[in-house]
């Protein structure tokens, strides 16, 4: 089905391409695409450091070092929901549990509804259960991301050295090195090459079931990575892509269609279990209403990110700065010089498809406009459906320099036997540098940041500019002296070298593994039971969930409405007004408030069933009646005497309860009795009582259940409602890519025989 080492057009490439040692040793591209993620992640091993970021958010481990910068990734996010919530679900499937339900967040709520936990990303998502789990994902998808782009590129005519390169390129994006959320972001990008590629094979003869096969596995997979902004706009430049392959491909035109549309929709029908959760999720709370960025744009001085990176130095120094701070929370990877410049050259050379060449370059620059606000493209995007609710400049990076890669591999080609003209190419780059140092200068009133900060900053311009004028002044001498192959090869090494550089730069916020302080969380699971804790500091938002110990704090997207409205009302009144209520943790509040809120309102947290309170070492007790049971170096754990049960009879009994699990228990009961669970009530909830099938209701914020007279063994169990028709979507669609590969291997025996 997959050869990498021939497109399938029957035509042999140009010889003094560049690529004769390549055509002969065609197994060379993969090695290196493969190996490339290990090499440029190589200085972590050998120096011993660490990105996990457990050492960063989890607030439950003591580091050896501090970091140059505070993280090596822009969004905590890729801790918060992608470490701490992804590794319960990965978890839950390797004990034979669909992971539908977290009932270590909040009061319990939905796991894989939310998406980004990647509960259904299989079986990449099981790579979290792996000591540095997110740094061996990242390396899978960065993989998977060069192999797909070489595909694509050598589908298209590309030599295999430019493919080669373009491969490497887009497996070093800035997505893969900013990470701008939590990992389903950059999780997304493999599967835009490889979507365009299956489009591109099913446009050939004979390649049909290849064609459908590849679509519906980069559909699939877009969707099951988990966030739906970057998977969405991907899928726009794909859909212009479809368009402008079929009508300029008059006589395929109708294979085309058809394959494309079987293609997606077998992968919508794979994902169609997830679909339905987080569409029922989304139903049962107020996150579509305020996810509202289609009138958001970034300021023009968020430009030179784009082609400097590390002008700006980096994330955590945008807090001296109200424009850095709008900068870089929206910031969402970045394309590099170089790369423009090659991608220029493929740009104004003849010998790139003319259509090919206008849409991709149409796509960068309406994404920009977009990005900052450029009528009349800024309405335009708007009117295409739900792009007015996606953060658009921050999600729309990989498509943009997969656009540019794709450009910059015609480029590198332009070299077969005779250099293309210098000028035009490095003329547009210039000016786009000058514009880009302009708008970083760091005393420009505009950016309002303090004088000595501004002159500090001084520096990060000057080794930026450095670094990409000697890259293009390495690049000119390249261009004007060399000659065929060692030209060819050159210049893709340099752009290989200056994206590796670009891409290991957040490394230096690498620090020393530390040690989690396991006597703290072995102190909770031994004596917690199925209450719940509320932490005030360490044992961060969603890591209580990493750890298999329910606390009330949360950090998620969506967030369920019932739950945000009672935290707001009861536990920390405004807290919504803070994020619309996605982090529920007083420690990003001011001072004091938490403890506050947990003095005036201890009744409500005693009725969720808190039993433990956390907070800092050496802090004083932030409520009255509160033991201190435990104490370390990193926090101090203290008791409320009088919490709630998470089993509760309210009406009725006595009921004597034994066995008590979280969704399993035996109850034996002298009369009918009312049972309620600790637990978030949402749609989705069933009960079984001796096996049978039994109502459960709402009360207030729980569920609740009428317990008959005698022995009752009760099962809870969750399913997002009209799951079942998901399920039997989803086996349709294996069913139809199973029966592609069918497809494929008799076309391959008919043609052997």
């Amino acid at each position: 089905m997959v050869d990498f080492n021939d497109s399938n057009t029957g035509q042999k490439e140009l010889r003094g391409s560049g690529s004769n040692f390549l055509d002969r040793h065609s197994w060379l591209p993969i090695v290196f695409l493969v190996l490339l993620p290990f090499v440029v992640h190589a200085p972590l091993w050998l120096l011993g450091r660490s990105t996990d970021p457990i050492w960063f958010y989890s607030g439950a481990t003591t580091n050896g070092a501090s970091s140059v910068w505070q993280a090596p990734f822009i969004d905590p996010n890729l801790g918060f929901n992608s470490e701490a919530l992804g590794r319960l679900a990965a978890w839950d499937w390797l004990h034979h549990i669909v992971p539908w339900w977290n009932p270590y967040t909040g009061i319990g709520m939905p796991l894989a509804g939310e998406l980004q936990p990647e509960a259904f990303f299989l079986p990449f998502n099981l790579l979290l259960l792996l000591p540095e789990g997110v740094l061996w994902q990242q390396i899978c998808m960065q993989i998977m991301a060069a192999l797909a782009t070489y595909a694509l590129l050598r589908e298209l005519k590309i030599s295999r050295l430019a493919a080669t390169m373009s491969g490497g390129l887009f497996a070093l994006n800035g997505v893969f090195a900013w990470s701008p959320g939590p990992a389903a972001v950059y999780c997304t990008a493999p599967f835009l090459p490889m979507l365009l590629w299956g489009i591109e094979r099913a446009r050939k003869p004979r390649q049909g079931p290849a064609g459908i096969l590849i679509i519906g596995v980069a559909i699939a997979w877009s969707i099951l990575a988990g966030f739906p902004e970057p998977a969405y706009i991907n899928g726009l430049l794909a859909v212009v892509w479809f368009l402008y392959r079929s009508v300029s491909d008059r006589e395929n035109r109708w294979p085309l269609v058809r394959r494309a549309i079987t293609g997606w929709v077998l992968g919508v029908l794979i994902a169609a279990p997830l679909l339905i959760a987080f569409a029922d999720y989304v139903k049962q709370s107020d996150s579509f209403a305020v996810h509202n960025f289609g009138l958001d744009s970034l300021p023009w001085a968020a430009l030179p990110i784009l082609i400097v990176p590390y002008v700006f130095g980096f994330a955590d120094l945008a807090t001296q700065s109200p424009v850095l701070a709008v900068i870089w929370g929206n910031a969402g990877g970045y394309f590099g010089i170089l790369v423009i410049v090659m991608a220029l050259v493929g740009l104004f050379t003849k010998s790139t498809p003319r259509g090919l060449r206008y849409i991709l370059l149409a796509w960068i620059l309406l994404s920009l406009a977009k990005t900052f606000g450029v009528q009349p493209a800024m309405g335009l995007f708007n009117l295409v459906p739900l792009i007015g609710k996606a953060n658009f400049g921050r999600y729309m990076p990989q498509s943009c320099v997969l656009a540019l890669v794709v450009l910059a591999s015609y480029g590198l080609d332009q070299f077969k036997l005779a250099a293309p003209r210098l000028r035009y190419p490095f003329i547009v780059s210039v000016f786009i540098l000058a514009v880009s140092v302009v708008l970083a200068w760091p005393l420009l009133s505009y950016v309002d940041r303090p004088d000595a900060s501004a002159s500090g900053t001084v520096l990060f311009l000057a080794v930026s500019l450095a670094w990409s004028l000697a890259g293009c002044a390495v690049a000119s001498v390249a261009w004007k002296r060399l000659q065929g192959t060692s030209r060819k090869s050159v210049l893709a090494c340099l752009l290989l070298v200056d994206a590796a550089v670009m891409f290991m730069v957040p490394m230096l916020a690498s620090v020393p593994a530390g040690e989690i302080d396991t006597s703290a969380i072995q102190f909770l699971r031994d004596h917690q039971g199925l209450s719940r804790f509320y932490t005030l500091g360490p044992i961060q938002p969603n890591y209580s969930a990493y750890f298999q110990i329910a606390g009330i704090d949360h950090n998620v997207l969506p967030v369920p409405r019932l739950w945000s409205n009672y935290v707001d009302r009861s536990l920390l009144p405004g807290y919504k007004a803070m994020d619309f209520g996605i982090t529920f943790w007083p420690a990003d509040l001011d001072e004091g408030a938490g403890k506050q809120a947990l003095s005036k309102l201890r009744s409500n947290y005693l009725d969720l069933g808190v039993r433990y309170v956390i907070t800092d070492h050496d802090t004083e007790s932030p409520a009255t009646d509160l033991n201190k049971v435990y104490s370390d170096n990193l926090m101090d754990i203290w008791e409320f005497p009088n919490s709630a049960s998470y089993f509760q009879i309210i009406a009725g009994g006595p009921c004597v309860f034994s066995t008590l699990q979280r969704e399993h228990l035996i109850a034996e009961c002298s009369s009918p009795a009312t049972l309620v669970r600790r637990e978030l009530y949402m749609p989705g909830w069933h009960v079984a009582i001796n096996r049978k099938p039994w109502g459960v209701t709402q009360d207030e914020l729980f569920e609740s259940v009428s317990l008959p007279q005698g022995h009752d063994e009760i099962q809870f169990s969750f399913s997002p409602p009209y799951v079942e028709f998901g399920w039997i979507g989803c086996c349709m669609g294996i069913a139809g890519l199973l029966w592609q590969f069918i497809l494929i291997a008799r076309g391959r025996r008919i043609q052997q025989s």
